[in-house]
């Protein structure tokens, strides 16, 4: 920000003794601090503007900044994010009922508004709400673990698109905000390979991508023991034998 030197006082200067003229809108104020900013190179260590003036000039200059203001916000973000997250937890443990206030009032003043953002989010990210509700549903039964929709992405790309029990081509669901209604009975599902009414848990290492058909005949039965693949994909026959020796080994490790 440019500062404008002190204006030099004149004879025929209207201020009184103990008064200082604004050089932006030309008032006399009292040579205070009450009515100048302090300003080491200013006259008597006073800004040439009135605190009014100056604040004006703040405004303008923060309205015709907005933009650059806010990208050079985000970019500080992001080089001290480390720092921030530190700032940020140590606030919130100092800090908590104060925060828990904060947001209870802040989602009650905007109800409609946070309605809104969540109708979109769900029509933007379909995937993402399904997973979120299946999770939700699993907690409810003790299911432990939590997967995201890249891990259900990789899976479809390790088992090449097919059905992991059958070996029946099925669509990516993950490609559409809304899949066309004549795809329905194509698209895939995700099955624990041991079930959650079973004590299977909702890490990735535990799901399968499975066609419906497969998905509803076998329920939650035990691969091989209990239930027998059409024809399962041999070369997710490691990945199953390594699931289940997971699964032991986080029920002992809980």
């Amino acid at each position: 920000m440019s500062i404008i030197s002190e204006p030099s006082m004149s004879e025929d200067c209207p201020c009184g003794d103990g008064e200082k003229k604004c050089k932006r809108c030309g008032l006399c104020f009292p040579e205070t601090t009450e009515h100048f900013m302090r300003h080491k190179r200013g006259k008597n260590g006073l800004h040439p503007w009135c605190r009014t003036c100056y604040a004006a000039y703040q405004r303008a200059h923060y309205a015709d900044n907005q933009e650059a203001r806010v990208q050079q916000k985000r970019q500080y973000n992001e080089d001290h994010r480390e720092q921030r997250l530190i700032y940020s937890r140590k606030y919130t443990e100092e800090h908590h009922e104060e925060v828990l206030a904060r947001k209870e009032r802040y989602r009650f003043e905007n109800k409609d508004k946070l309605a809104a953002k969540s109708r979109e989010y769900y029509r933007e990210h379909p995937e993402e709400m399904r997973i979120h509700s299946r999770l939700r549903r699993s907690r409810k039964k003790g299911a432990g673990g939590k997967f995201k929709k890249r891990d259900v992405a990789n899976l479809y790309e390790m088992q090449k698109g097919c059905c992991c029990w059958c070996g029946k081509e099925m669509v990516n669901r993950l490609l559409y905000k809304k899949v066309p209604p004549e795809l329905h009975s194509k698209i895939f599902t995700i099955d624990h390979i041991t079930a959650v009414r079973r004590g299977g848990s909702n890490w990735a290492w535990n799901l399968v991508l499975a066609c419906k058909d497969c998905n509803s005949s076998r329920k939650h039965k035990y691969v091989f023991s209990e239930w027998q693949p059409p024809a399962m994909l041999e070369h997710m026959q490691g990945y199953i034998v390594r699931s289940v020796i997971l699964e032991v080994l986080w029920k002992l490790w809980r």
